[in-house]
């Protein structure tokens, strides 16, 4: 689960937790209205292949300003926008070469209260919040339908419990709803003694005095302006109740420190992101994850509903979970932590030139969920297949690019290019499964003791993987990965239950890795999928593993990278706090595309040749994957056991002299061109064969011999013709 909107990205559906950008591309849970498109073949038009990445780099510009998101997608500046519905006739307008999508995912909007009696860690005195009634007439005040039709223009649906509609029968019919009712909600405050003062203003009963201005925390309006919106009208709302509300604008580092690192918070207006399954409600609402820190940013502490919330996660099959998550789902809105509003619907602008999109399906749902994570291996642009800089935005700022610590979705669009995971979702179907860093995945289970069972997986990597740096990837790195990250220090990203329940490791080989699990879960396996592992040679060297951002420190041994070094697709080649991020191609990658490369072709060779037709001069042309001439290549050559360099002449060709030649037969002639990379090499190798003759002066010599037989043989002929014609006559 992630912070933010993930900007088209369907990459982190299985397993972050994003806060959402209200012009970004994961969308809410019906079916959108459609855009009448003009153009025969979207971007999307395409089959997706596992390799890549087809661009040379992804250059992620921050753009906090919606208006200046626009004007920079129309001056061709960047790839993609999200846009509001008011602003699809100027794009059609100003950039009629775009193309257009819809895409709805789990992604809601909630208004999220701080339920704690005192602010931590302050220990100030957050009353009314903790007040059960006094939330739940904050729930009634919301007119859903104005956030829906008035904030977001129709493009949203109203939502009324903190699952998105997509969840289909994980969601509780007998869930409570609280509907926009004012009268309700004047009833609730005046009965539970916030009464109206003389001045309109509700009186706080513990004082008689009037009861303190609360605050709502969201993000600036240029940033998102539907949520700024949606977040005015609560304070109009609290108003027309007599509650004194003011907003207050903050940025995304901001809002994590206020209400993630401390709790100082009244409540805060924004989005999320969620995952297959609804497990961001064993998160979000659990007893143990009431920490600074912690998932439960709202306080709910409850012993009833973490038992059902236990059951909901540890249930052996997907049919029993659901029946604990209906429980689970029932109780939590009866404490009323949040009051979700609508589930929004994007709309992305995107440059006509784009090509190779891969879109994200789910089962029994015609609209795309947003982009699948081959995506940003396959997009290109007409007519070129590969070499282009893909340029995406961003449209918050940075926190970290710490993989252990990171929480907004922008931060997880940069971090999930660098490290891979086990596994993906299929573009046609997410609860599919697609093997990468895994080979295979084995889950079973096994009795322990009478009466408890526990879980065993087994990962089987890929042979030959290796991070960025060019260390190997093994089981040792796994190993790690789950004892210090997850179990030692206890990071944000790597302890979850699935680290917290394992209880041993073994590691037979370096493609192996078995984990012994406490107990049993459906959400064993599909966290066993979404694994993503660390580099130990790395992180073992980090002094503060929860507070050091590896993208703004350097490799100790390879001039040029950081500490993020990963396995993935691309590596981070720049990173500049505030205004940019660079992630270069990776030409280590594993699933490198197979027509990224070099390209040789001898440009002079014999096919023949005489033993004494020394030196033979060879030529060969260098290209990339562009068809550009390399000039830069390493080449080295063998011939007949000899070595040689090939010295570059020009525009790519390559030219050495073979000095020696066998007396007869074949030779091989084999060549080895190398180009440095930023990061990496290129390498390709070719061969020709040659057919050896003798060298001219023996055959001139045989000929001569032959010659001279052929005459001595003549000439010893003739001699004895005539002396038998000399016998004959006497």
């Amino acid at each position: 689960m992630v912070r933010g909107r993930y900007d088209l990205n369907a990459k982190i559906l299985c397993a972050a937790l994003v806060l959402v950008v209200s012009t970004s591309l994961l969308s809410g849970a019906f079916v959108a209205p459609t855009i009448a498109q003009a153009k025969p073949a979207p971007p999307w038009d395409w089959k997706w292949e596992p390799y890549g990445p087809r661009p040379d780099a992804i250059i992620y510009k921050i753009i906090l300003a919606y208006e200046s998101r626009l004007v920079a997608f129309e001056a061709d500046e960047i790839d993609w926008v999200g846009i509001m519905p008011d602003h699809v006739d100027r794009i059609k307008k100003n950039r009629p070469d775009a193309f257009l999508l819809e895409t709805m995912g789990r992604v809601i909007d909630a208004l999220q209260f701080n339920i704690r009696a005192k602010k931590e860690p302050s220990g100030a005195d957050n009353y009314p919040m903790n007040v059960l009634e006094f939330r739940k007439a904050l729930a009634h005040m919301i007119d859903r339908d104005y956030a829906a039709f008035e904030a977001y223009k129709g493009y949203a649906v109203p939502a009324f419990t903190p699952m998105p509609g997509l969840y289909g029968d994980w969601i509780s019919p007998k869930a409570r709803t609280y509907e926009y009712n004012m009268d309700k909600a004047k009833k609730l405050l005046d009965d539970a003694g916030f009464k109206v003062g003389n001045d309109g203003w509700r009186i706080d009963p513990r004082t008689n005095s009037t009861l303190r201005e609360l605050e709502v925390l969201v993000l600036p309006e240029a940033t998102s302006p539907q949520r700024f919106m949606v977040a005015k009208h609560l304070v109009f709302q609290a108003e027309k109740l007599g509650i004194r509300m003011r907003i207050r604008t903050v940025d995304a580092p901001t809002l994590d420190r206020l209400v993630t690192e401390a709790h100082e918070h009244d409540m805060y207006y924004w989005g999320w992101s969620l995952g297959m399954y609804p497990t961001h409600l064993y998160y979000f609402f659990r007893s143990e994850e009431e920490k600074l820190g912690g998932w439960n940013e709202c306080g709910v502490r409850n012993a009833e509903l973490d038992d059902y919330l236990t059951k909901f996660y540890f249930a052996p099959n997907v049919e029993e979970a659901k029946t604990h998550c209906h429980k689970a789902l029932e109780l939590v809105q009866e404490i009323v932590p949040w009051v979700p509003t609508t589930v929004p619907i994007a709309i992305t602008a995107f440059n006509g030139k784009l090509r190779g999109m891969v879109l994200q399906k789910a089962p029994g749902v015609d609209t795309p969920l947003g982009r699948n994570w081959l995506d940003e291996l396959n997009v290109h642009v007409s007519p070129l297949p590969f070499g282009y800089t893909y340029r995406s935005v961003i449209g918050v700022q940075l926190g970290t690019l710490n993989p252990m610590t990171y929480l907004w979705s922008a931060e997880a669009d940069i971090i999930d290019d660098i490290y891979e995971v086990d596994t993906i979702g299929s573009p046609e179907d997410q609860y599919v499964r697609l093997p990468r860093l895994a080979e295979k995945i084995e889950v079973s289970t096994f009795e322990d003791k009478p009466g408890t069972r526990n879980t065993k997986i087994t990962i089987t990597l890929r042979k030959g993987l290796t991070w960025q740096d060019g260390e190997p990837l093994t089981s040792k790195d796994y190993n790690f990965t789950i004892w210090y990250p997850g179990k030692e220090w206890k990071t944000r990203r790597f302890y979850s239950e699935f680290e917290k329940k394992i209880y041993k490791t073994e590691t037979p080989n370096p493609q192996a890795i078995i984990v012994y699990l406490e107990g049993t879960s459906f959400l064993y396996q599909v966290a066993a999928e979404g694994y993503r592992p660390l580099p130990e040679h790395i992180y073992s060297k980090l002094k503060d593993p929860k507070k050091d951002d590896p993208g703004k420190l350097p490799h100790p041994n390879v001039k040029g990278l950081t500490m993020l070094v990963g396995q993935g697709p691309y590596i981070l080649k720049e990173y500049v706090p505030g205004t940019h991020a660079v992630n270069s191609w990776n030409s280590l990658y594993y699933m490198r595309h197979p027509e990224k490369g070099l390209a040789l072709s001898f440009t002079k060779i014999p096919t023949s040749a005489f033993a004494d037709d020394v030196p033979i001069e060879v030529e060969l042309k260098v290209t990339d994957y562009l068809n550009r001439p390399v000039t830069n290549a390493t080449v080295s050559a063998t011939a007949d056991g000899k070595a040689y360099t090939a010295m570059h002449v020009k525009d790519g060709i390559y030219r050495f002299s073979v000095a020696e030649l066998p007396m007869m037969g074949t030779m091989s002639v084999s060549v080895k061109a190398e180009q440095a990379l930023p990061f990496g090499l290129l390498s390709k190798t070719t061969s020709a064969t040659l057919s050896i003759y003798l060298a001219k002066w023996v055959v001139a010599a045989i000929v001569i011999m032959i010659v001279a037989l052929v005459g001595a043989v003549f000439r010893f002929r003739k001699k004895r013709e005539t002396a038998t014609k000399v016998a004959a006559r006497a």
